[in-house]
């Protein structure tokens, strides 16, 4: 029962609390842009297939810098992860 007490302890310490209130924060923002950009797009003259193309790439592009720099603000080595997924997709 110690142990578990001492894990949760380390866990939650209350810098790692901050940085993930700072991480849910950085995603809440990246959403938010998504949806300000998502509410101008029907303003333009572009065709429904460029404003399609458009939005998902804007989603995707903003979704994976957000979550690259939460996971770095939570102490997460993204050069690992880039690695590990290098060579799964060369196996």
């Amino acid at each position: 029962m110690d142990d578990w007490r001492a894990i949760l302890n380390d866990l939650m310490t209350m810098h790692r609390v901050r940085d993930g209130i700072l991480a849910a924060l950085i995603l809440f923002a990246g959403w938010g842009m998504v949806r300000l950009v998502e509410r101008r797009l029907p303003r333009t003259r572009l065709s429904a297939q460029h404003q399609f193309v458009f939005h998902r790439v804007l989603k995707y592009v903003v979704f994976f810098l957000s979550a690259a720099f939460a996971l770095r603000v939570l102490g997460v080595d993204l050069g690992v992860l880039l690695g590990a997924a290098g060579i799964l997709t060369v196996a």
